[in-house]
């Protein structure tokens, strides 16, 4: 590595906010955590639940299809990618929302 990546300059960009006494002390940290194990929790739960949901769905509707004709069994197959896509997209939609959530909500609570 070159000798200036070392310098002060570099060293003195570091964000001293992250290592302020408000961040690192107990209660902010314990509330840090539990605010993120609400949030995991949540998030789990809505994945998961959707993740079932679709994929027995889409087994339920392909063995269905298969049953009764090879045909239905191609077009299921090839909507597939554009049900994962719809998909796709509603989860960035989703968790969007949810990031503006958590800011507003920290927001909140830190005043």
């Amino acid at each position: 590595m070159p000798k200036s990546f070392f310098d002060a300059s570099v060293v003195a960009k570091e964000k001293p906010s992250l290592n302020s006494a408000a961040c690192t002390s107990p209660v902010a940290l314990t509330q840090i955590l539990t605010k993120s194990a609400e949030d995991a929790k949540n998030i789990l739960a809505v994945v998961a639940g959707q993740a079932l949901v679709v994929f027995s769905m889409l087994a339920v509707g392909l063995i269905w299809a298969f049953v009764f004709s090879w045909q239905f069994t191609l077009i299921g197959l090839a909507i597939a990618p554009v049900f994962v896509g719809v998909m796709s997209i509603q989860s960035k939609f989703i968790a969007d929302i949810e990031r503006k959530n958590k800011a507003a909500r920290e927001c909140v609570a830190s005043a």
